[in-house]
């Protein structure tokens, strides 16, 4: 069970199934954790991910995400967070198909470690087709669980989620933010999940900043 956000990185809990005190002991932070405004969701063999609000040890991968802010005036902060975001993912892509990459400064190790971690959450999240999109474009698109909608998730912008229309133009630009603090990457699982499941979707969408699209 993957845990986005303790803090700002993707903590994990491992249980046996046959071991009662192990999965107890998930179950407890799957319940904590679920009623202090996360959702749980099961991934892997299952695709798209689903959400969950009861716990069963026999679930194989589980992934927990924080539900979106109730409010996200400081736009500075959230541009400042989302900066080169784009740039930040090709080198993330970079690491994980272990290209050569600088060696960072050592008290830069573990926040790319955290980030890292994120990105391979991400794309465990993602499809094949959204995963390509992603590399090439900065980009991915999804179908909204409950609405049919389409969306266009981004790596760079204030309001990076395109709500589009038939033909596939911009209609509205969203901007969801999430309650506590993720490396970037796992902002984008965020959005996704909640995004592309029937339940989830229009809870989330009511914490959405609505703007305009831009040319």
């Amino acid at each position: 069970m993957w845990i986005l956000g303790r803090p700002g990185h993707a903590g994990k809990v491992r249980w046996r199934a046959d071991r009662s005190d192990e999965a107890a002991g998930a179950r407890i932070t799957f319940d904590h954790l679920c009623s202090h405004g996360y959702r749980a969701f099961l991934i892997g063999a299952c695709h798209p991910a689903r959400s969950l609000t009861r716990f069963d040890a026999a679930y194989a991968q589980l992934i927990l995400v924080p539900g979106p802010a109730a409010g996200w005036d400081d736009g500075d902060a959230w541009s400042e967070s989302i900066e080169d975001a784009g740039g930040l993912l090709r080198n993330w892509f970079s690491g994980l198909l272990n290209q050569p990459a600088p060696l960072p400064p050592p008290q830069l190790h573990r926040q790319l470690r955290v980030d890292r971690e994120a990105l391979a959450l991400l794309l465990r999240v993602l499809s094949p087709r959204q995963r390509q999109n992603l590399r090439e474009n900065g980009s991915f698109t999804l179908v909204g669980g409950a609405s049919g909608l389409r969306y266009q998730i981004r790596s760079a912008g204030n309001a990076n989620i395109d709500q589009l229309d038939a033909s596939g133009a911009v209609e509205y630009r969203l901007r969801i933010a999430p309650a506590c603090e993720l490396a970037f990457p796992g902002w984008l699982a965020m959005q996704a999940l909640h995004l592309q499941d029937p339940e989830t979707e229009f809870p989330f969408l009511a914490a959405a900043q609505v703007f305009p699209a831009q040319g």
